[in-house]
């Protein structure tokens, strides 16, 4: 044989077991492999899904929290302007302006007895001590001297809000609205001071109307930090401060929404409000529930979830299961079939027919 055609000698058998011709797998293998890449696209769509969804309901829940601060902030100038109207009104009638015990109590009662709301009105000379009241308490039973809102209303000469309290005649937590009293037309010095104790509990669930949202918790405070409205667990707060940890994180927060945990200590998603005018120094935190907020979200992504695995949990054991076997008579049938067939069997050649006449068409 020339050299030039001469056959390579095979390689040793150590180097051929280096290079493996394919990687074996298994049909079982194969489709779990394949069950995968169809899972890989929707798993894919569901974590977009996810995240465009949460990235949509966070920015729409700040929005409302921050809207609904503003909404109770409001409604808490709504009241403080209506007690004004109040108080002015009251203020003006002939029995206030005599500083008349008698009279002024009866006319009290009647004004008292018009707003629910109200727990208390009374009129106090400039040195606090009382002169009338809608309860029918004795002249100078008690004083106000030390009250926020009396030193208030006497330097104003004019409206003034308070802050907590515990009245001194109704020993119910209350905020107290007062108005300067002037005699007549005069432009001096006050005669002395109006004013209207309205109870905290009504406060409390008269803001609460203005919530969009069930699970939302509402928190208004005072200029001293004291909680003068709470939804819920109002109980359990009223009267008492913000914790200090609370009031930094409220005062880095400004205008800003953030998501923290409440008072009650659930996530909340948490905005605030400041009110400005006589409610100067009053601060009103809204919270949403950040569970309730995105419950459906979460809802449908345990669907997607769970029907992801069952769709690749079926898949498995298809793929896992014994392959299909043949039939035990089959081979026997086909050969009774060739057996019975006329041109089969009788004349040989495999199946064709026998003799020089039969050739195949094509075939020498």
């Amino acid at each position: 044989m020339s050299p030039r055609f001469r056959v390579p000698a095979p390689l040793p058998r150590p180097l051929l077991r280096r290079f493996p011709r394919s990687l074996p797998l298994s049909l079982t293998t194969r489709i779990l492999l394949l069950v995968l890449l169809a899972l890989a696209p929707a798993l894919a769509i569901q974590g977009y899904n996810e995240v465009a969804l949460r990235a949509s309901r966070d920015a729409a829940v700040r929005a409302d929290a921050r809207a609904t601060a503003r909404d109770v902030a409001e409604d808490f100038a709504q009241v403080a302007d209506r007690m004004q109207q109040a108080l002015d009104l009251i203020s003006g009638d002939a029995t206030v302006q005599a500083l008349e015990p008698a009279a002024c109590t009866a006319y009290l009662r009647r004004a008292a007895a018009r707003l629910p709301h109200v727990l208390l009105i009374a009129l106090t000379d400039p040195e606090g001590a009382v002169i009338c009241d809608s309860a029918g308490a004795p002249s100078g039973s008690y004083s106000s001297r030390g009250r926020t809102y009396h030193r208030r209303a006497l330097e104003r000469g004019g409206y003034a809000i308070g802050g907590y309290a515990v009245g001194f005649q109704t020993k119910r937590p209350s905020i107290h609205f007062a108005r300067a009293v002037h005699a007549g037309d005069s432009a001096g010095a006050p005669a002395g001071v109006l004013l209207a104790a309205v109870d905290l509990d009504w406060l409390s669930g008269h803001l609460e109307q203005a919530l969009h949202q069930a699970e939302t918790a509402i928190t208004v405070t005072d200029r001293d930090g004291l909680i003068i409205a709470r939804r819920p667990d109002e109980a359990d707060w009223i009267g008492r401060p913000i914790p200090p940890d609370r009031v930094a994180m409220l005062e880095a927060q400004g205008s800003d929404v953030r998501v923290a945990a409440g008072l009650d200590g659930r996530l909340r998603i948490i905005a605030t409000a400041m009110p400005d005018g006589p409610l100067t120094g009053v601060r009103v935190v809204v919270g949403r529930d950040y569970a309730t907020a995105f419950a459906d979200i979460d809802a449908a992504t345990r669907r997607g979830l769970v029907l992801i695995a069952l769709g690749a949990a079926l898949a498995l054991a298809a793929a896992a299961g014994p392959p299909p076997r043949a039939r035990r008579g089959d081979g026997r049938r086909v050969g009774d079939a060739a057996g019975e067939h006329p041109d089969i069997g009788e004349r040989g050649g495999g199946g064709l027919p026998a003799g020089p006449d039969h050739t195949v068409a094509g075939c020498p």
